[in-house]
């Protein structure tokens, strides 16, 4: 199981690096500088991460692909950006059906041009001589029956990596469907991916049936203060306020250092404020207990 996290800046520290498997990069949303060194010197460097990286394209529907200059360009050039920045894995560009006032029309749209740049994307793959364990296409659909029909069309094209997506709106028990359904149509050996921002408790319940994920969810819980907890078999969220230190199994390198930035909270520092540091510490540990509750 490969555990990626969704890049920030604010979140790199090198306790949560310990914890993961790689980043996954959201392509629109790096800065232009950001994106301009990264072309020149590569992601990992620019990043300063010697961690595995995943390009992802960010494109969420037709109509809202208009509003960022670059996500509205075509598979091709998205494709070119992502082989410049040299990463470990690249995203196909997907189009999400997470509106639910599209009509099926609409829908079905939305996933049709998803496959299509899956085909000029294999084309592309072949022209560059790109190996294809190095690809994620991008399973789309708004039930079982569309999601279905999609990792079908990859499947006759002979993908080898699939991701599934569109999850972030989806039931815990829709999403264990949805995840059925793919593992029935590629097979147990085929590699499947899982995007979206899932509870850890979803996460957990599904293991078996994917091989890696990305999630912004550890980053965002200790953004707002919130301490990921596996115990007993289960999953959950607790203030930090209300958690215990000796409560967390987590390494003892990080306890230390979880204490000591405690202790200094309320001093004035030069680097970085006390409560900075704790936010990165606590994502640290969101991280290694979300990962111990996925193993």
């Amino acid at each position: 199981m490969k555990l990626f996290v969704t890049w920030s800046p604010y979140d790199v520290s090198g306790f949560l690096e310990e914890f993961i498997d790689g980043y996954s990069v959201q392509l629109g949303c790096l800065s232009r500088d950001l994106l301009e060194k990264s072309m020149l010197v590569g992601l990992h460097k620019a990043l300063g991460t010697t961690k595995e990286v995943l390009v992802d394209s960010l494109v969420t529907t037709i109509s809202s692909a208009a509003k960022h200059p670059l996500l509205s360009k075509s598979q091709s050039h998205i494709f070119n950006i992502q082989l410049w920045l040299n990463p470990d894995y690249i995203v196909h560009k997907d189009y999400p059906v997470l509106n639910k006032e599209l009509t099926d029309a609409e829908r079905r749209k939305l996933v049709e041009r998803t496959v299509l740049n899956a085909e000029v994307l294999m084309k592309l793959m072949e022209k560059y001589g790109l190996d294809e364990r190095k690809v994620i296409f991008v399973i789309q659909g708004w039930d079982k029956k569309s999601i279905k029909w999609c990792a079908k069309r990859y499947a006759e094209m002979g993908v080898e990596m699939y991701g599934l997506g569109s999850s972030i709106k989806t039931s815990p028990g829709a999403f264990l469907e949805r995840l059925r359904v793919v593992r029935g149509v590629i097979g147990e050996r085929a590699h499947l991916h899982v995007f979206g921002a899932l509870k850890p408790s979803v996460l957990r319940a599904a293991k078996d049936l994917y091989d890696s994920v990305d999630t912004s969810t550890p980053l965002k819980a200790a953004a707002m203060g919130y301490v990921i907890v596996f115990e007993e078999g289960k999953v959950k969220r607790v203030r930090v306020d209300n958690v215990s230190l000796e409560d967390l199994r987590i390494p003892l390198p990080l306890k230390r250092e979880v204490e000591r930035v405690v202790d200094e909270l309320g001093s004035m520092h030069e680097e970085r404020p006390p409560i900075t540091r704790l936010k990165r510490l606590l994502a640290a540990v969101n991280v290694y207990e979300l990962r111990r509750a996925l193993c």
